[in-house]
């Protein structure tokens, strides 16, 4: 017999031992969930859809839910309804989550389904998601299937299962699996509740989303403040593979290149070696005591970039952080997912688009060559779709520079080509 509190982890003393008996969701140690992100998605996102617009009993537009158990929930859970529902997020009451019990007023088999909306794929699209099972003790299983011709349920079952989860974690996890097998076609998505006798699943951030093949993005810039500009300084930075394929790469192909602007030199290093970076694997990168800070105190801008990779990405390949010398304070960055500069690389007509989470009314622009200069200059850039035009500059590579009036930067690299 089970002897259950809801929502209230207690101890059963037996022998002097501790014993947890729940159904609440308690917390234990459990495996790197990061592993589980067996096929990385980056890319340009399709469609995604958090549940967060939902009102009390709404479920998205076009989305279906199927109760093909039509079971009960315990009486224990009877906050919850049949099937597939809107909650508030167990684990932070601000969010909005779907969840289908598995807990029923007599155990039985779970068989309820969520159905996405129709979903043209690309050539290379992938699924993600987030989900956890709301008690540690009763992981659940379900499936995700996919349909390319209606939301019938033998339409799904058709298809090889894309993912089957026999024990979701109770930590919030995400999960992917690739829809390269369906490319450029209308798809639906069931996710599948088939726990026997659990508690709740819970999932969230559903997302489809174009990835290139070849994506190699630069992840990180680590360096270390200095009181003397006229140390040496270590520069540290790492790679990460957001392309569906693995990258192999031939020894001294790939060229780690890094500047401070203004006025200092690129540096260049190549890592010679043979390299097969995996999706979603990085890889460090350390050049140590080759240049000296330039000789100014305050907050600069370090940028790192690398060539070497054919036919990849690049809208994401450079990075730029601010770097203290003697700093009395570093004002920060303006998130990237706020600033969006495209199509880039082109021919010299960019699109600046500006997201109405920066309140602050006074950016402005410079766009800097290579060699350190200001080519281009421009204030009170608008919030929404801004236009830059480099068809008066020569073919090369730019960095463009957003600041506020609090001093936080965007910065990345464009390529006139």
């Amino acid at each position: 017999m089970k002897y259950i509190f809801v929502f209230i982890a207690f101890l059963i003393v037996f022998s002097g031992k501790a014993q947890w008996v729940s159904r609440s969701g308690l917390a234990q140690n459990e495996p790197n969930t990061p592993a589980l992100r067996t096929f990385p998605c980056g890319g340009t996102t399709i469609y995604e859809e958090n549940f967060n617009n939902l009102q009390a009993g709404e479920i998205p537009a076009d989305w279906q839910v199927l109760d093909l158990d039509t079971l009960s929930p315990n009486s224990n859970i009877s906050y919850l309804n049949k099937g597939w529902q809107r909650i508030l997020d167990f684990k932070d009451s601000s969010n909005i989550a779907m969840a289908s019990p598995s807990w029923y007023q007599s155990p039985a088999a779970s068989d309820d389904w969520l159905i996405t909306k129709k979903i043209r794929t690309g050539n290379n699209t992938c699924l993600s998601w987030y989900g956890y099972s709301q008690d540690v003790y009763y992981p659940e299983r379900y499936d995700v299937l996919v349909s390319t011709t209606n939301t019938d349920t033998a339409s799904f079952k058709a298809n090889p299962v894309l993912k089957g989860v026999t024990g979701e974690f109770y930590s919030e996890n995400y999960r992917s699996s690739s829809l390269a097998a369906y490319p450029n076609k209308d798809v639906y998505i069931a996710f599948r509740q088939r726990s026997y006798d659990k508690f709740i699943l819970v999932l969230d951030n559903v997302r489809f989303a174009e990835v290139e093949t070849k994506d190699l993005a630069t992840f990180s810039i680590r360096t270390t403040p200095y009181s003397d500009t006229s140390k040496n300084v270590t520069v540290r930075g790492s790679f990460i593979n957001l392309g569906s394929d693995t990258l192999k790469l031939d020894s001294a192909q790939l060229v780690v290149h890094y500047r401070v602007l203004p006025g200092g030199n690129i540096e260049s290093m190549s890592i010679n070696k043979r390299l097969a970076i995996a999706p979603n694997d990085t890889l460090n990168w350390t050049h140590d005591s080759v240049w000296r800070t330039p000789n100014v105190y305050g907050t600069l801008q370090i940028c790192a970039w690398f060539t070497g990779v054919s036919g990849q990405a690049t809208n994401n390949d450079s990075l730029c952080i601010d770097f203290g010398i003697n700093p009395t304070s570093i004002s920060g960055n303006i998130a990237a997912k706020d600033i969006q500069v495209y199509p880039n690389p082109n021919e010299g007509i960019f699109k600046i688009n500006i997201s109405a989470e920066i309140t602050s009314q006074d950016l402005e622009m410079r766009l800097i060559d290579m060699y350190g200069n200001t080519v281009y200059q421009q204030g009170n850039l608008a919030i929404g779709e801004n236009e830059l035009s480099l068809s008066s500059l020569a073919k090369g590579m730019y960095f463009i520079y957003i600041q506020d009036k609090n001093g936080k930067t965007f910065c990345t690299k464009l390529v006139k080509y």
